[in-house]
């Protein structure tokens, strides 16, 4: 399994995920994290969906901007609170979704 090769290359694996997925978190201070891995079945419904929001955001660079710009501004109101600030970004990547099939 991934999760003590991740572990063992420093990630700090959160088994208390708000995601249905597999989560890991560089180890350091919140303040510090540059990204996290959020690993996901090959080849699955998750896998596809995860996708096409990626190409949407590619092949669209003004939404991409309107992305960050919601990113940015939730994690400032949301800090430390990765539930809400996940849970915030929701109705964004359902409209994307929506209007990207």
């Amino acid at each position: 399994m991934v999760v003590p090769v991740l572990t063992g290359l420093g990630y700090h694996y959160m088994s208390d995920r708000v995601y249905d997925t597999y989560v890991f978190l560089p180890k350091g201070p919140e303040s510090r994290r540059t990204h996290h891995l959020n690993l996901v079945q090959h080849d699955s419904d998750e896998w596809r969906t995860r996708l096409r929001f990626r190409d949407a955001l590619r092949a669209d660079p003004a939404l991409a901007a309107r992305y960050l710009d919601l990113k940015r501004s939730l994690a400032a109101r949301h800090l430390g609170d990765r539930a809400s600030y996940t849970a915030a970004k929701a109705s964004f990547i359902q409209a994307v979704l929506r209007d990207h099939p």
